[in-house]
C-alpha cells in the first residue's frame, strides 16, 4: 500500500512537472492535484527537491524500460533507431520547454544526475545498436561503435541546448528528426540505406 501511494504521488508529479515545468508546480499543487493533504505528502518526501530527485530517478528507471522493449520488438538495427526515435520525439512534443530549462537552472544537482545516468545509457544503447547494425551488414563495417556512440551523446545534448538552438526558434521534435537521419546516414551501409527509406516511410 505504501509503495503504491509513492508511486502515485511520482506519477503525478511527473505529468505535473513534464506539463507544467518544474518551478511553477508547488508542493501545495501536487497535494491538491493528489487529492490529500500537504501533510499526508510530506510523509513521503521530506521536501520538493527530494521529490524532484526521485521522480527524475523513477523516470529515467521507466525511460530505460521502454528503450529495452523497443529494442526487442525491432527487427534490425536501423528499426531499433527509428522505433526509438518516434518514441523521443512524442516525448519531446509532451514535455513543456520550461521542464528542462528550470532543472537546468535551479535543480543543478539533479540536472547533473540526470545526464549521468541518461548519458552512459544512451551510449551502451547506440554503441550496442551499431555493433548490432554491423553484425547485420546495414551498416559501414568500418565503424569505430565506442568512439561513434561518443560522439552520439555529445550531439544529442547540443540539441536540448537552448544557447546553440534559442527554444523560441527551433521545435524539438524537428530538430531530433534531423540529429537523427545525420546519425544514420552517416553510418548505413548500401544494403542499409534501402532499408531505411523503407522504414521512414511506413513508421514516420
Amino acid at each position: 500500500m505504501e509503495k503504491d501511494i509513492k508511486q502515485k504521488i511520482l506519477d503525478k508529479t511527473q505529468e505535473m512537472f513534464m506539463r507544467l515545468g518544474v518551478r511553477s508546480v508547488t508542493m501545495d499543487d501536487i497535494s491538491k492535484a493528489l487529492g490529500m493533504s500537504k501533510k499526508t505528502l510530506y510523509q513521503y518526501v521530506s521536501n520538493k527537491t527530494e521529490l524532484v530527485d526521485q521522480t527524475i530517478t523513477c523516470y529515467l528507471e521507466c525511460e530505460q524500460d521502454i528503450m529495452k522493449a523497443l529494442r526487442e520488438e525491432a527487427n534490425d538495427a536501423i528499426e531499433e533507431i527509428v522505433l526509438i526515435s518516434k518514441h523521443v520525439n512524442k516525448l519531446l512534443q509532451s514535455v513543456h520547454p520550461a521542464t528542462m530549462f528550470d532543472l537546468q537552472k535551479y535543480y543543478r544537482q539533479q540536472w547533473t544526475k540526470i545526464k549521468s545516468l541518461e548519458n552512459q545509457f544512451i551510449y551502451n544503447i547506440i554503441k550496442e545498436n551499431l555493433e548490432r547494425g554491423m553484425a547485420q551488414g546495414i551498416y559501414r563495417q568500418d565503424i569505430n561503435s565506442d568512439i561513434t556512440a561518443r560522439l552520439y551523446v555529445l550531439r544529442a545534448d547540443m540539441i536540448i541546448d537552448s544557447e546553440i538552438f534559442p527554444i523560441a526558434q527551433y521545435n524539438r521534435p524537428e530538430l531530433h528528426n534531423e540529429f537523427v537521419k545525420y546519425h544514420l546516414h552517416a553510418i548505413i551501409s548500401d544494403e542499409g540505406r534501402d532499408l531505411l527509406k523503407k522504414y521512414y516511410a511506413t513508421k514516420q
